[in-house]
């Protein structure tokens, strides 16, 4: 297993300095755009423009970028003699890690950019952000379990039926109509009324409450995607 998990950060290492850059240089783009916007605007407040593109790169990344990873790194694996048991935990365990340094990487974007607002936009206010600012150390790492498990279920999906693909992009747009319900209860149509009902429900916990939710199904994820890869052949 030890072995599995090192051959596997040496391949994936190179494509996770590439997403460091790619978060931290999208970032630094949205605090050039809103520092601007307050030099040659008359804008009361600011938000962390900067940090939300950058979390919206990161989303992409994790879902898509390991959704195709793990199929090619599956077809990879098993096509040089490895069996399924042997590549895909170690697989979800090197993507849990990936996800957790980008997710790590955002925490600390957002503080470094509520910094830099706060010295060079003195006297301005900032903007309530419900999904940015209960954005905690915890959340990390239950935010960085449920994405990996759903991208190891997506990447089952897509090898397991025809049509994956457009059952990924589905789901995908599925979450971007009702989430931002559930972060800022808008029921401005059906779509964010269900994500305020989910959210509603979600947030009646207690934050560990949410977190162990949170992994446990993350957990639960890639347990079903590991019953789906194990009797799939290897696709070129």
């Amino acid at each position: 297993m030890w072995k599995s998990i090192k051959e596997q950060v040496k391949i994936e290492v190179c494509d996770m300095s590439v997403y460091l850059a790619l978060e931290a240089g999208l970032c630094a783009l949205g605090m050039v755009i809103m520092t601007c916007v307050h030099m040659f605007g008359n804008e009361e407040s600011y938000f962390p423009l900067g940090s939300m593109i950058a979390a919206i790169a990161v989303l992409c990344l994790i879902i898509f970028g390991n959704i195709f990873s793990l199929c090619m790194g599956f077809d990879m694996a098993v096509s040089m003699g490895k069996t399924r048991k042997q590549y895909y935990p170690s697989a979800i365990i090197v993507y849990f890690l990936m996800t957790l340094v980008l997710l790590a990487g955002l925490f600390l974007l957002l503080r470094v950019e509520t910094a830099i607002y706060g010295v060079l936009l003195p006297g301005k206010i900032k903007e309530n952000i419900p999904i940015m600012t209960k954005f905690t150390v915890p959340w990390i790492f239950g935010g960085a379990a449920a994405l990996n498990g759903c991208a190891a279920l997506g990447a089952a999906i897509v090898r397991r039926f025809k049509r994956g693909r457009v059952i990924i992009l589905a789901f995908w747009l599925l979450g971007c109509w009702t989430l931002p319900g559930a972060t800022d209860s808008r029921a401005s149509n059906f779509m964010n009324r269900i994500g305020i009902v989910w959210g509603q429900w979600f947030g009646g916990f207690e934050t560990c409450a949410q977190i162990s939710m949170m992994v446990g199904a993350g957990v639960a994820l890639c347990a079903a995607a590991y019953l789906i890869f194990r009797k799939q052949a290897v696709q070129w």
